[in-house]
């Protein structure tokens, strides 16, 4: 009897170990994390877009506004899709381009002697007008001014950067 009884054991121990194992909640198998997104690639913008500004020039001899394209990605300013400075150079007609030129030397004209004032400034249409020339330049007065004018300017470069000289009246220094 201990053998039908050993059957009978072992046939619901088998019954409990399977039934147990069913009771088990299976696990999932872990799995690692999901990667993470690829990082897009960068937009590459079309064309660098060009800003539109408004430089003074003088051509001529009269000062005026033109429209000047600007490329930010390589630094260069274009007129009529020319680089600026091949449009507008510094030649002999400017002080900056002349070879006598030197801005702290007193020139002679309008029959007075006349000393530099200050720096080099940058001045708009209408701030003054062609009144003669001295060695191939263009001398400048402001509207208004009198045959001899107390300040003179000489354009310097072609973006209306003048250099102011006064009249020199000689004396004792103010202030001395």
């Amino acid at each position: 009897m201990s053998n039908a009884r050993d059957l009978i054991v072992r046939p619901a121990s088998l019954v409990l170990v399977v039934l147990a194992a069913a009771c088990v909640r299976a696990t999932a198998p872990v799995m690692p994390p999901p990667a993470p997104p690829a990082n897009p690639a960068a937009p590459i913008p079309d064309a660098s877009p060009l800003e539109r500004l408004t430089v003074c020039v003088v051509r001529d001899g009269v000062l005026m506004d033109v429209p000047v394209s600007y490329d930010p990605a390589t630094g260069d300013s274009l007129y009529e899709g020319r680089r600026f400075r091949d449009a507008f150079p510094t030649d002999s007609t400017f002080a900056a381009g002349a070879e006598w030129y030197h801005p702290y030397q007193p020139i002679m004209i309008f029959e007075g002697r006349y000393i530099v004032y200050g720096l080099p400034r940058t001045l708009r249409p209408g701030d003054v007008v062609a009144r003669g020339k001295y060695r191939g330049l263009t001398v400048y007065v402001e509207p208004g001014s009198a045959v001899r004018a107390p300040t003179i300017y000489l354009l310097v470069r072609p973006t209306c950067e003048f250099q102011p000289y006064e009249t020199h009246m000689g004396g004792a220094v103010r202030g001395g």
